[in-house]
């Protein structure tokens, strides 16, 4: 059982992944983290005692100890310093109302957090199962064992893989007929962040960060949610400054009150002969406070880490996206890297980039290069290249003709020869005149 609740955590998973480094963070590493407070806090609450009550008021009678134990676990304690005298029957019912009484859902609060975390990672993986257009996961992984073949099946292996991206941007060019296509061709040239979607080369990348939105909502949303169920101010900075400013200057922990070690509680309702009501006061130990403020005290550093670190990682992909510059570096580092590039060709870049690779295929390759590092990057880029050279490079990519004729329609010129567009017609060369043999 125990073996069956691990395997939930992706403790194994593989070293190819659609992910980068912010990312599997807060989808792994974050995922496993929780798993293991939530485990540790749920042993200390379900199976030892968490807290220790004793009332000098109450009969000695046998287990009574255990019952008001029980009792104040049940209906939690309230914070109430050493040398304060007992309250009064309505100074109890006013701190009634801010008792502490989180400590039995300390466990299935972390669960829920882990669930949080989980999510998001569950939707980017059954969106890349097919959804995508192909396994991308597959895709990725492919690209690991070329990393690891030989250098004879290497070759091969890359040219399989550039193969199956090339054919994922041919099935999601845009060649539907109608005024609706015509308007996203439009806007899409004036405005190309303004339409997303497969046809138009960017719905892999806009999945991606939409992900990455939802795990920076999720860490933020965290706060938040931990500063509620614990009963923390209102104010999210009070609790940096309470909790992190009492642990820096070295003031003991309780002046804080949001963890207590020992509370107080009153037990009411308790029969016996010739009494209605007994009422008495218990004082309690609260040991698993000691574990819980280490592990909020811990969660709310890493919570804050996270959504820095998202965020850097977000802003490098607005970065990506918006501005060519980058995408051009990273191709052309990769193309004379192979001493495929020439000068003449560099006009071909920025339609390389925009009309055949596109974000998707940024995205792709950037993939690719975080999970096997550049040599097989390389390889691609080179094989997506020749293949572009060879097929797609005059191709009119915006216009309304099916993939089909536009693939009929392209003819094989030399580099500096004179571009004839896909729309103009190709009629067949009539016989040569006498004329032109003399």
């Amino acid at each position: 059982m125990i073996k069956d609740l691990f395997e939930f955590i992706p403790w194994k998973e593989s070293r190819a992944h659609l992910q980068d480094f912010a990312d599997r963070m807060c989808s792994t590493v974050t995922v496993i983290i929780l798993f293991i407070f939530s485990t540790l806090v749920a042993y200390k609450t379900y199976f030892i005692s968490p807290m220790e009550c004793f009332s000098t008021d109450a009969p000695n009678i046998q287990n009574l100890d255990k019952y008001i134990t029980s009792y104040c676990w049940v209906e939690g304690t309230v914070d109430l310093a050493a040398d304060k005298r007992t309250p009064t029957d309505n100074e109890w019912d006013t701190m009634k109302l801010k008792s502490i009484n989180y400590y039995p859902w300390i466990p299935i609060i972390l669960g829920i957090q882990c669930a949080f975390f989980y999510l998001p990672n569950l939707i980017w993986r059954e969106y890349c199962f097919y959804k995508g257009g192909t396994d991308l996961q597959n895709l990725i992984e492919m690209s690991l064992n070329a990393s690891k073949a030989s250098m004879n099946e290497r070759p091969s292996m890359i040219k399989d893989i550039s193969s199956l991206i090339e054919n994922l941007f041919h099935l999601h060019r845009e060649n539907r007929h109608g005024l609706i296509p015509e308007v996203r061709r439009i806007v899409f040239k004036k405005m190309p962040l303004l339409i997303w979607g497969k046809r138009s080369g960017n719905a892999i990348l806009g999945m991606y960060m939409v992900i990455k939105l939802l795990f920076i909502g999720i860490s933020i949303f965290q706060c938040f949610f931990m500063v509620k169920v614990l009963q923390l101010d209102n104010s999210f900075m009070s609790v940096f400054y309470d909790v992190f400013g009492h642990i820096f200057h070295g003031i003991d922990w309780r002046a804080t009150k949001y963890f207590p070690r020992v509370g107080y509680c009153r037990l009411t309702g308790m029969r016996s002969v010739g009494v209605i009501n007994n009422k008495y006061v218990a004082q309690c130990v609260l040991p698993i406070n000691i574990l819980n403020e280490k592990i909020f005290i811990f969660l709310f550093l890493w919570m804050f880490m996270l959504i820095i670190l998202s965020l850097i990682y977000f802003l490098s992909w607005i970065h990506i996206i918006c501005c060519q510059p980058p995408k051009i570096r990273m191709i052309k580092l990769y193309l004379k890297g192979k001493n495929i590039f020439s000068k003449v060709e560099e006009p071909l870049i920025d339609k390389f980039i925009n009309e055949f690779i596109r974000l998707d295929g940024i995205f792709l390759l950037k993939m690719i290069r975080i999970n096997v590092g550049d040599v097989v990057t390389a390889g691609v880029v080179e094989q997506l290249w020749s293949l572009y050279k060879s097929k797609y490079r005059y191709v009119d990519f915006s216009c309304m003709e099916s993939s089909d004729q536009k693939e009929n329609l392209t003819l094989r010129l030399e580099p500096g020869e004179q571009k004839i567009s896909t729309k103009s017609k190709i009629h067949t060369p009539s016989a040569p005149s006498k004329d032109s043999f003399l």
